[in-house]
């Protein structure tokens, strides 16, 4: 293999080997400009997989944390279009970082009810776990989002949450109410996954990141690339 790449997700490792290295960049000429649903209904088909994986990594890079998550759902009283929806929850974001200050961080993403209401699934973390009993008597949070029902759980922090939080996200890909607006967002303060091209830090992966388990490795040919082998492992030491 003559290309390799790693990405640190919390303790998943991925290692992706490929049978040849990437071109470099080269300035792509305008393609024909598709306009209207049949330019994102076409766009989101072809990223749909690609914006999981992204989706799921970034969920699975801040699991890691000795706090577990609360999770949130924000329902919308009003049918609205999704766009003032997110206007609603950046101003609800607002009012919380006044009562609960800046280090608290977030991953929402929306999703449409039955009746055409938005309603947000949210992970939060840097909030106390009390809030979840708290609410029951203080109802805290249903004041500050104030734009309909408000519903608190706690979780265990498993790996879990970040597949039920990208089936969301991949279901809401293919809604035509999201035309042009984005399919989940979070906080700057989040903790991203980490990339690596080097050859090297894949071949010397067990030094960098201690004792780790594999858990898939499957083989696949790339449009560019050629043959790919990916292993997926779970560190064992985070």
């Amino acid at each position: 293999m003559k290309y390799k790449k790693t990405i640190l997700s919390g303790n998943q490792l991925e290692i992706y080997e490929y049978e040849k290295a990437p071109y470099p960049q080269k300035i792509q000429r305008k393609s024909r400009v598709i306009t209207g649903y049949k330019r994102y209904n076409s766009r989101r088909k072809d990223n749909a997989s690609r914006l999981r994986k992204m989706f799921t990594r970034i969920v699975l890079s801040n699991l890691v944390r000795v706090e577990c998550p609360i999770f949130l759902t924000l329902t919308m009283a009003q049918i609205v279009r999704l766009e003032v929806g997110y206007e609603c929850f950046s101003s609800f974001v607002r009012r919380m970082r006044i009562k609960y200050g800046q280090g608290w961080s977030y991953i929402a993403v929306p999703e449409f009810q039955t009746r055409g209401a938005v309603h947000f699934h949210v992970l939060a973390w840097g909030l106390s776990q009390n809030l979840v009993e708290d609410e029951r008597d203080t109802r805290t949070i249903q004041r500050l989002w104030s734009y309909g029902t408000c519903d608190l759980i706690k979780t265990d922090g498993s790996s879990g949450l970040a597949g039920y939080m990208a089936k969301y996200m991949q279901k809401a890909l293919f809604d035509e109410r999201l035309l042009q607006q984005k399919a989940y967002v979070c906080s700057r303060n989040i903790m991203r996954p980490m990339s690596y091209s080097l050859s090297s830090i894949a071949d010397y992966a067990d030094l960098i990141f201690g004792e780790k388990t594999l858990v898939d490795r499957r083989e696949f040919l790339t449009q560019w690339l050629g043959a790919c082998v990916k292993s997926t492992y779970i560190l064992d030491n985070k």
